[in-house]
């Protein structure tokens, strides 16, 4: 069990979340992708451990994409998506979203539509380029989730996520058994919609929407990340006109794991202007 209860829910449009914390402030959490599975039991904890120090302060709100999606579906309808979860479900604005991964690229959109829906933006682990090998594996990952073989997805996306090294080696066979045996997807469509939002990752395009963005934005990486490779994040920098970008060396799209990472955003977040 997480170390803070955790309320499993929907919002009102059918995105599903879980809520850690009971700060006043709300943060958003847009996970990653493809798959629009919210985390139980041991993924929850995986998710949670690291954001423990934000939980104590805020209420932090895990949040998938919806079920049952059209085939086409964007990254820009997805955004529409969560922009109105806030409005009708969460008084309008929240104190900060952090995108991770696909969620980030789905915020980069959020940023430049929706501006006022809250104080503060991070991205994390989101680059608005996936590199080709990170995309031919997301298309194997997602295709192997359609077809509900769990434990391969997860081990083949810790090649993702996880620099090539020790730690790799010893954690892909513990994600394969995490996958294997933890709790499945219970909406009907969760093999149809895998593969749309892959369609949506392979097909995101965010350069104009991040030249119009005109509040300040937190871009964290690792630069071994080659899943979404640094020079991504620097092209990324360059093309948002108020952008901070913050690199930790020697990390990889794992970055979040990192204690100094989550202190960052933290302050970050506390950091309002």
């Amino acid at each position: 069990m997480p170390k803070h209860q955790s309320k499993y829910g929907h919002f009102s449009n059918g995105l599903e979340y879980v809520a850690l914390g009971t700060g006043e402030k709300k943060v958003l959490f847009f996970l990653g992708g493809p798959g629009n599975e919210i985390p139980h039991g041991i993924m929850l904890q995986f998710y949670s451990k690291p954001f423990t120090p934000l939980i104590e302060n805020y209420t932090l709100y895990l949040i998938s994409r919806k079920s049952d999606l059209p085939s086409g579906y964007t990254t820009i309808q997805m955004a529409a998506d969560y922009a109105e979860m806030i409005k009708n479900d969460l008084g309008g604005k929240v104190h900060g979203v952090i995108g991770f991964s696909y969620g980030g690229m789905i915020l980069q959109h959020f940023c430049a539509l929706y501006p006022n829906l809250a104080d503060k933006f991070i991205l994390l682990s989101a680059s608005h380029k996936t590199s080709e090998i990170g995309l031919q594996l997301d298309c194997k990952y997602a295709r192997l989730l359609s077809k509900g073989k769990f434990g391969s997805a997860f081990a083949l996306i810790a090649t993702a996520v996880y620099p090539k090294g020790l730690k790799r080696t010893v954690i892909k066979p513990l994600i394969w058994l995490l996958g294997t045996f933890s709790k499945k997807p219970s909406n009907k469509t969760y093999s149809q919609d895998v593969l749309i939002e892959y369609q949506a990752e392979e097909n995101h395009n965010a350069d104009e929407n991040l030249r119009k963005i005109r509040v300040p934005v937190v871009i964290v990486c690792g630069d071994q990340d080659y899943y979404m490779p640094l020079e991504g994040f620097e092209e990324m920098y360059d093309l948002i006109p108020e952008a901070k970008l913050k690199i930790f060396h020697g990390k990889g799209h794992d970055v979040f794991e990192d204690p100094q990472a989550i202190n960052y955003i933290l302050k970050e977040l506390q950091n309002i202007s």
